[in-house]
């Protein structure tokens, strides 16, 4: 299990550095497809960590116009949103592995320019086409 996690992580480095030397140079947008891990919270609801329910996630959601949103330890203070949200719904308030894409300039800029909850930092969406549960192990 370390040695995926260990994997995933370098994988993420390299394709992170690969956008943000691309972006230097005038790069257009490329979708990057990979699996990330982490937890499914909201965006209304991010500074809560792991202490909020299923049900409030939702909530939030659907009453407050919250964001589903994926974060763990190795985003730098950062989220990342998941759509669409009928795929995030089933598995809130649990950690997971995401498989999807984000079409971006680069992954160590703004997807969009806008700044994303916990410091900044930039906006990125994965366009969900799996999510598996993960036992909560405590390493994200």
């Amino acid at each position: 299990m370390t040695k995926r996690i260990l994997t995933m992580t370098v994988v993420f480095l390299i394709i992170s550095l690969m956008g943000g030397g691309l972006g230097v140079f005038g790069a257009t947008e490329t979708t990057y497809t990979s699996k990330w891990f982490g937890f499914i919270t909201d965006t209304k609801d991010i500074n809560k960590g792991r202490n909020i329910t299923p049900d409030a996630i939702r909530k939030s959601v659907a009453e407050q116009g919250a964001k589903y949103a994926l974060v763990n330890d190795l985003f730098s203070g950062r989220y990342i949103e998941l759509a669409p949200p009928e795929k995030a719904a089933p598995f809130a308030g649990q950690q997971v592995f995401v498989q999807g894409s984000i079409t971006t300039m680069s992954l160590t800029k703004s997807g969009d320019g806008t700044p994303n909850a916990v410091s900044g930092g930039g906006h990125f969406t994965i366009q969900i086409s799996s999510i598996t549960p993960h036992v909560q192990d405590g390493i994200y």
